[in-house]
Parts: structure tokens; sequence; C-alpha cells
């Protein structure tokens, strides 16, 4: 396996919008610095229809004093050439998208909490947060957002739909959903909420601890390190990393979050980018737990950074993993800061498990599968946080780990390196 270098502030993530709508125009002022076609074509800046359609809505819009304002121009353009790209992951964001961008990873902001994409051109929920108005009123991963307030919203951008949806505290937004699992639309009413993401909770089921992971944010990982040393110290049975419905984060924080649990100088993860040059961090790895029996929860809710730590820690047979097949999110952007608060998100690689597993629209593959249906959320039953608990309590933990390892000795080597797809 390749030696991995770790990429300082990239995230790998959904939080709340992706993508904008619409292609845009250009304004006059970045026209202005193109003097003549002939330079536009020597430096490849001229396009006969950006200029033409300029040129023709200039002339003939009939509120011409709209071009008095520069932004909306510009950040049209930007948003067009951007949906040229064809990837959800990578768009613009104005100052105040981008400020809400960044209150999302802070883990504070209001709205309903619900973790929003595109799949197949459809706006999807990824998962909604714990214990957040989304979670509280019944909406699930993958369900497929058709209304806001009755208002048919199937073919506007996220940024328009997450603009609608996002309110003050203590008002309400129906949402009419398509759920694919019943084959069946749902109204649901969800009442909006100061949001407040715990990056970091624990409990104790008598001898094995517990440690809920619910988003990979900028304290993360200190917050988790605080938890671990509290759970070490009183020698558990078995730890379980719940990663269920966390969207993702900073892939740092994925990285030193695996590290603590796996030996020193082995691969959590490679990126593959255009190029082998990328930063490096180093790994704020204080405590080392590398024989407590692990379990690692996931299910569809379960994306990118929490993809790439159930990874990490499967494919060097350091844990079992639980529940359903995750999200399947393998690639890796950069937030570029703009001028005006304004900021660039870009895709810039994909990254693969240690054994060199692209997982990108596929996902985890459980090691021991339990779903949790519709019925057990109402009820209220935990059968994969019980699956878990009753493998420790049996002690199958070494022997469901020996299988595994058996089992990936006696898989037939392929010649063919999993990609993404």
């Amino acid at each position: 396996m390749k030696t991995f270098r770790p990429i300082p502030f990239l995230i790998v993530l959904f939080i709340g919008f992706i993508l904008g709508t619409g292609y845009g125009m250009v304004p006059q002022s970045i026209l202005q610095t193109v003097p003549s076609e002939e330079i536009a074509k020597e430096e490849g800046l001229y396009s006969p229809i950006l200029f033409t359609v300029w040129e023709e809505i200039q002339a003939n819009y009939v509120d011409p004093e709209i071009f008095s304002e520069q932004e909306p121009f510009e950040y049209g353009m930007i948003k067009g050439l951007l949906l040229g790209l064809d990837d959800p992951y990578s768009y613009f964001m104005t100052p105040d998208e981008n400020n809400d961008f960044q209150e999302s990873l802070q883990g504070n902001f209001q709205g309903i909490g619900a973790e929003l994409t595109v799949i197949d051109g459809a706006i999807t929920i990824v998962t909604p947060l714990k214990d957040s108005p989304a979670q509280n009123a019944g909406l699930m991963p993958d369900d497929i957002i058709i209304k806001v307030n009755t208002e048919d919203i199937t073919k506007m951008g996220l940024l328009s739909v997450v603009a609608k949806i996002r309110g003050e505290k203590g008002t309400v937004v129906e949402l009419e959903v398509f759920r694919p699992s019943i084959s069946d639309t749902k109204i649901i009413e969800v009442t909006r909420d100061v949001i407040k993401v715990d990056s970091v909770e624990s409990e104790w089921f008598e001898n094995i601890a517990l440690i809920e992971i619910n988003q990979f944010g900028e304290t993360t990982v200190k917050e988790f390190y605080t938890h671990l040393s509290k759970i070490l110290e009183k020698k558990p049975e078995g730890i379980i990393v719940d990663l269920r419905y966390n969207g993702g984060g900073y892939l740092e924080g994925a990285i030193n979050i695996s590290s603590a649990f796996l030996p020193a100088n082995v691969d959590v993860v490679t990126v593959k980018g255009r190029s082998d040059e990328v930063p490096n961090v180093s790994r704020m790895t204080r405590i080392k737990d590398t024989k407590t029996p692990l379990i690692v929860l996931i299910n569809k809710g379960s994306a990118s950074a929490s993809e790439i730590v159930a990874g990490a820690l499967q494919d060097h047979n350091r844990a079992i993993i639980l529940g359903e097949q995750s999200f399947g999110k393998g690639t890796v952007q950069e937030v570029l800061p703009l001028p005006k608060g304004a900021a660039l998100r870009v895709t810039v690689a994909k990254w693969y498990t240690p054994d060199d597993h692209g997982i990108n629209k596929e996902g985890i593959t459980p090691d021991v599968f339990v779903e949790k249906t519709i019925e057990d959320s109402q009820e209220k039953r935990k059968p994969q946080l019980n699956a878990a608990l009753e493998i420790f309590t049996n002690n199958n933990w070494q022997t469901k780990i020996n299988e595994l390892i058996e089992l990936e000795k006696n898989q037939t080597p392929s010649t063919e390196t999993k990609t993404d797809k």
C-alpha cells in the first residue's frame, strides 16, 4: 500500500447545501478585461456564445437597470462554470452561503438539522442529525424532497431548496418526501430550532464503553481524546464507536481518530489527486489503544470522513464493522477563500481505503449486517447497538475477528483495483 501523507483543512463532508442553480452571464467589468476579440482568442478566453449572449441580453433585456450591479452576474457565471464539472461536491459559495457553511462546521446554526445532497438530480437527505428536529419529526436517510410548504422544488437547485427549508427557531416547515423504502410519499412537518451538534458523546453499558461521533468538526479530535482518555482509565472490556448518521467533516479529524486505534506508521487512507504533491499534517495521536476489542457502527447516513474511519479499521482487522451499507462518498474537497467572504469548494482528490478500495457510490460493506427498520425507530428499538453488545457479552469478538482474517486470506487475489464508478 502507498504511504499516506495527510492533507490539512480538507473537507470530506456534506453540510446542509451543495450546488447552486442556473448558468450565469458575464458582467461588463469582466468582459472589459478582454480588450479585443483577437486578444481573447490568443489567450484562450474567447467564447463566441458567451460574448453573443452577453451582448444580446444587454441590448434586449426589458429592465436595463439590472446591469448596474455586478455581483449577481459574477456569481452566476462562476456557478455556471462549476456546473460544467457535473460534480455535486464542487460549488461556489456566496458570502452568506459561506457563513452558513462555517457555522455548520462549528455545529451551531438554525434550521431542521438535516444534511442534504443531490443524487441523480434529486434533493436527497443524507442523514438527519442526531436529536435534531429532522430526526424527531421522522425524516430518514434517502428521503427525496419533493415539496417545501406545498411548493414543488424538483426543478430547483439545492441552495434554493435549503434557503426555503431554513428559518427561525419555532417556525414550521412542511416537507413532502418520497421514501424509496416504501415507494410512497409522506408529508412531514418540522419545527425549526437552533441546531447544536455535540461532536462526541460517550456512555457506558456496564463494562462496555460507547463513543458516539456525530460529526468531524473543528473540535472533534480534542473532544474525542478527552472521552477516550477517561474511558481507558476504567479499562473497558470493549469499545463501540458509533458513526451512524455522521455525514463527515474534516479529513484530518478522521485520520487522527483512526490513528488512536491503529499501530504507528500504518496507512489510514490513500489520497490520489492530480499530483503526488500534497501538503502534510502531523497526526495528533495523544493516546494509543491497539488492544481493546472494538466495534464500529455504520448505516446509510455514515458518509465520507466516517467511511474513512470505518474503512481503515476494517482493512487492518482492528474492528468489526456492524450495521448497514454506508453512503459512499470517496472524494475530498478543499475550501478556498475568495474576496468579500465568498468561497470555492472544489474536489481535489479521491480517497481509498488502506487496501486500495474506492468506495465512491458504493460505501463500506459491514462485516455484520444488522438492519434498523422504520418500525425499530418508531418503537425506539436498538437492534444494531444490541447486536454489538451481544458480541461482547458472548465473548465472540476475537472469534469474529479471526474469522474475518481467515476469510481475507482465502479470498482469491485480484489483479484489478477496485476504483470509483
